[in-house]
């Protein structure tokens, strides 16, 4: 086997892997938005609505955590 042949083997298993993992759904889980900054201020308040606007898009839940000093 030269190496021509030996580097299209390797491209033609590569592209099958490829090709099954790209198969999945993204995302398969819950998306955590971390909000930096303590609940109730205006960043928190932009954060939900993000997170609102991003779950409605993606068809999958986002979770809002605020965590101060983040």
């Amino acid at each position: 086997m030269n190496k021509r042949q030996l580097a299209g083997a390797l491209l033609g298993c590569v592209t099958l892997v490829c090709g099954i993992a790209s198969a999945q759904d993204f995302p398969s889980r819950a998306i955590r938005l971390v909000v930096p900054f303590a609940a109730g201020g205006g960043s928190d308040i932009i954060g939900r609505v993000l997170a609102q606007k991003l779950s409605d898009s993606m068809k999958q839940p986002v979770i809002v955590e605020n965590k101060p000093a983040a």
